[in-house]
């Protein structure tokens, strides 16, 4: 997941219309940042389950 975002920002700045890169990154972002937390509720109910 991370490598993708990377690569998205990365990509970005070649991109001229910057009001529509700004809203892709924010959205990209948001989709990250809820992927960090379901790694982290998975990996709770992993350590839970397995002790």
């Amino acid at each position: 997941m991370h490598g993708a975002w990377l690569n998205v920002r990365i990509n970005a700045g070649d991109i001229e219309d910057k009001a529509w890169v700004e809203a892709k990154l924010s959205a990209a972002q948001s989709i990250a940042a809820r992927a960090d937390a379901l790694e982290q509720e998975v990996i709770g109910l992993v350590e839970r389950h397995v002790g």
